[in-house]
């Protein structure tokens, strides 16, 4: 990409499709090699999007399974019996988060808060599993050891930069401020959302268990 186009007029909504144009060009048969690449590309970001869909909507699915969520995140299609009201739920959510995306800002700037707010939630995600490694074993009986540990810290400050980093824009944005703002506002409102189901789940899972357990005793008696 940037052996032709220069950094600050590099489409980030569209890279691929845009190589594709500035190098073969648009006339004759190279046009139409460049036409038929960006539509080959279009379909299959179209199918990895709904690929993606499809897997994130288990999330729910197994979380209704275990109580963790209310049990119509886990209702099948009677005929394909796939989730589909938690199919739907993730499709809104995608929907709602590309809106407030744009909300102030371009195009390229909805794709940029869009891409930082996901791997900055990703980056927590690994945060936490090789903090894990590094300062939560507390059994006597599992030891890291010291080559597991370097390589726990190195990946741990990888993801840890890379989550500082996702608040930067990579283009020119509207305000540089109010961009750090939505990214951070998004990430923070995700993993709180995240962790607030997951308490409510808890409650309500340790509620169920004491019911049967009760349930469970007076019939034994």
């Amino acid at each position: 990409m940037l052996a032709y186009t220069r950094p600050a007029d590099v489409d980030l909504a569209a890279a691929v499709p845009q190589v594709m144009e500035v190098g073969l060009g648009t006339a004759g048969w190279r046009g139409l090699l460049s036409l038929a690449g960006s539509c080959a590309f279009n379909l299959s970001y179209l199918a990895t999007i709904i690929v993606y869909v499809g897997l994130v909507a288990r999330l729910p699915m197994v979380a209704g399974w275990d109580g963790l969520l209310p049990g119509w995140w886990s209702e099948l299609h009677p005929k394909f019996k796939t989730p589909t009201k938690a199919i739907a739920a993730v499709a809104l959510s995608i929907a709602l988060l590309g809106a407030l995306g744009l909300w102030g800002a371009g195009n390229q700037e909805a794709v940029q808060v869009s891409v930082g707010a996901a791997f900055g939630s990703f980056s927590i995600t690994y945060i936490l599993i090789f903090g894990m490694i590094l300062f939560g074993f507390r059994s006597g009986a599992i030891r890291a050891g010291a080559w597991l540990r370097l390589g726990a810290l190195a990946a741990f400050v990888v993801a840890l930069c890379n989550l500082l980093f996702e608040v930067v824009p990579l283009g020119d944005v509207a305000n540089a401020r109010w961009f750090a703002i939505k990214v951070a506002g998004a990430i923070c409102a995700l993993n709180a959302l995240g962790a607030f189901l997951y308490w409510r789940g808890a409650q309500r899972a340790a509620k169920m268990a004491a019911s049967t357990n009760a349930v469970t005793q007076a019939r034994d008696a």
